[in-house]
Order: structure tokens, then sequence, then C-alpha cells
């Protein structure tokens, strides 16, 4: 072949061969990164479980699983029983969300619609 017949490549082809080849290799790194930041959420969350447990054995041991459902809070008797702090926990909880919720929708809602038009309109 002569000079004059070969084919040349474009250099914009090669620039974006290229690219997407850096593309693909970031998205694999950036999917082996994820999966290992999801793994290790898992594993610190069965060590808080293994941290917490662990302590907690022996007095599940003395008073049994009964405490969580005993309204019994006698330390005189050695009778103790969480079911009162629960409850409140979990009414506490529930008012926080109802108030909260419809706080932060309505933000949101705001933020995504309205603020957007009035920015876009301008002052």
């Amino acid at each position: 072949m002569s000079q004059g017949t070969a084919k040349r490549v474009a250099p914009t082809s090669l620039v974006v061969a290229s690219r997407q080849r850096r593309l693909i290799s970031g998205d694999r790194l950036f999917r082996a990164i994820a999966y290992v930041a999801a793994a290790l959420i898992i594993v610190v969350a069965v060590i808080f479980v293994i941290a917490l447990f662990i302590p907690a054995l022996p007095a599940i041991m003395k008073f049994g699983l009964g405490f969580f459902v005993s309204r019994t809070w006698d330390p005189v008797r050695a009778q103790f029983g969480a079911l009162p702090a629960i409850y409140g926990t979990l009414v506490t909880s529930a008012i926080a969300l109802v108030i909260a919720f419809p706080i932060g929708m309505g933000a949101a809602l705001f933020l995504a619609a309205d603020a957007r038009m009035s920015l876009l309109r301008g002052p």
C-alpha cells in the first residue's frame, strides 16, 4: 500500500475510545467501592449487635426476656420491666414523625416546584 491509500484514523475517535475506556474503568472502580462500603456497613452493624449483646448477656440470663414485656419496676425485689420505657419511646417517636413528615414534605415540594419557578422568573 502506498502512503496515500492508507486509511487514517481520526484523532477524535481515538480520544472518544480512550474516554470510554476511562469511564468504564471508573464505573468498575465506583462499583467496587460501593460494594466495599455496603459490606462495611453490614460488618459494622454486626459488630454493634455483638458489642451490645455480650455485655447484656448476664442481665438477660438473670431477668430473662420478660424484661421487655413486663411493667413492674421494683428494685427492692429485683423485678424490672422495660415496657413503659419502650412504649414511651415509640409514642414520642411517632409524634415526632407526625410533626416532622408534613413539614419535610412541604419543604421538599416547595424547593422542587415553587422555589425553582421563582428562581427562573428572577427578582
